[in-house]
């Protein structure tokens, strides 16, 4: 006796004996028939079954343990054991249901990084006197590398003759001595474009200059050249400013130099505050004719006039001469017109005003 051979297999349906089947056993007997179909939808249902058992995900439109385990370490993804359970999250964010919302307030409450605006007092680090890099600068640092009144000698210094140190820079050293006083500039060497001292001579004091020399090698820049002194007249105040190496000044001692500046030779001129400048000096001109004479200085703006003495004629007789001063449309000149005489020359003095 032998088993009926199953396949892995579905029958769609299962055969019916009829009355008129013969009695047939065999593996192909119609008496089998009924049972080998039978047997190969059981085997073939056993199939299924042992396969879906086996299957690690059977049923992927259910959550499955090992899939719940899966979205669980994901979520947690090795975070600390004091923030991997939802409690202890909500903890963290001090149970705030709209802790999203209260961290954008308190952001927008913060200065943008770039063009930040700051409000309230903010304060930062000063920076080392006369540092040149790109760090945020207090109100201390302007201070201290002569941007503003230095508060290292409160702003003002009365100082009789002294050399200057850096702490100098940004401060007003007054002298106020009735003697000659003798003062010495901080050294250029390591100084920024900018750094200043304002020197001043006191007019109280009627009587004594002060003497402002460069230090070492360090030059200064009068207005009319490089030298290594200047003084200060009772009166007076320069502001010292290194620039490019030297020391270059302003201040009443500047004006003195240069906007009033003068000439007192024979041919000469004297600037004046308003900005008017007189000019004076003598010439020799033939009779009987018209010409320039040229001005010590030209004047900025414009010419006004000129006038003179009427003269004698030198040669050959001392007839006398009638003149005419005019201008002649330039800055540099004007013309004299000498008459009456026949022949000769003469001499004159002329004086002459512009600005």
């Amino acid at each position: 006796m032998a088993d009926l051979v199953e396949i892995a297999q579905w029958e769609e349906g299962v055969y019916q004996l009829e009355t008129s089947d013969p009695v047939m056993g065999g593996p192909d007997g119609v008496d089998n028939r009924q049972a080998k179909q039978l047997a190969n939808r059981t085997r073939y249902l056993r199939a299924q079954q042992e396969a879906h058992a086996g299957a690690e995900n059977p049923h992927p439109q259910y959550a499955t343990l090992v899939a719940m385990q899966a979205a669980l370490a994901a979520l947690v993804n090795a975070s600390p054991a004091t923030l991997d359970t939802l409690k202890e999250l909500a903890d963290a964010l001090g149970d705030d249901p709209d802790f999203a919302t209260t961290v954008t307030n308190l952001l927008a409450l913060k200065a943008a990084l770039d063009s930040p605006l700051f409000t309230g007092t903010p304060r930062g680090p000063t920076p080392a006197q006369f540092d040149n890099s790109t760090k945020l600068v207090t109100t201390a640092f302007l201070s201290q590398s002569g941007l503003q009144y230095s508060p290292l000698h409160s702003g003002q210094a009365t100082v009789a003759s002294t050399t200057m140190d850096n702490s100098y820079i940004g401060s007003r050293v007054v002298f106020n001595n009735t003697a000659n006083q003798a003062a010495t500039l901080p050294p250029i060497a390591g100084l920024p474009n900018g750094a200043s001292v304002h020197c001043s001579k006191v007019s109280t004091s009627s009587s004594g200059i002060v003497t402002i020399s460069a230090a070492g090698a360090d030059q200064i820049d009068s207005g009319t050249g490089l030298v290594t002194s200047v003084s200060l007249n009772p009166g007076e105040d320069c502001v010292f400013t290194v620039l490019s190496g030297a020391w270059v000044i302003s201040g009443s001692f500047l004006f003195r130099r240069n906007a009033f500046s003068q000439s007192l030779a024979n041919n000469g001129y004297a600037k004046l505050p308003s900005g008017l400048i007189v000019q004076w000096g003598t010439s020799t001109i033939a009779t009987q004719s018209m010409q320039t004479v040229t001005l010590p200085v030209a004047y900025p703006n414009a010419f006004i006039l000129a006038a003179g003495n009427t003269g004698t004629v030198i040669s050959p007789n001392a007839a006398s001469v009638s003149l005419g001063f005019q201008g002649n449309g330039t800055k540099t000149s004007f013309n004299v017109i000498a008459g009456t005489a026949s022949s000769g020359s003469t001499g004159i003095s002329w004086i002459s005003i512009g600005y």
